[in-house]
């Protein structure tokens, strides 16, 4: 299961796969932990370290959600949890 993780779970690597599998909002509560965390420790990952150029990021890759599925038939739509998480990691790089 999601559990609590390691210290070093808020990597982008661990992130994407913590992504992949939440089930519960408990394990969207924690990614969303981590994901702070990664903000904080590892800002060099993040292309939209600024509230309104994140936000424009979510905004915008919501909108090309459709492509995504195209391009990694990845679809977490049947877990509304797992898809917030996708939405708001990929927001991290999103152009």
């Amino acid at each position: 299961m999601f559990g609590r993780g390691k210290p070093t779970d808020y990597d982008g690597e661990s992130l994407a796969r913590r992504a992949g599998v939440i089930e519960t909002r408990e394990d969207f509560v924690r990614f969303a932990q981590l994901l702070a965390h990664n903000h904080r420790k590892c800002r060099r990952e993040w292309e939209n370290d600024k509230l309104d150029r994140y936000l424009e990021a979510v905004a915008g890759f919501a909108s090309d959600f459709d492509g995504y599925v195209r391009n990694t038939g990845s679809n977490p739509e049947g877990n509304p949890w797992r898809l917030l998480a996708s939405v708001l990691l990929a927001a991290k790089v999103y152009e």
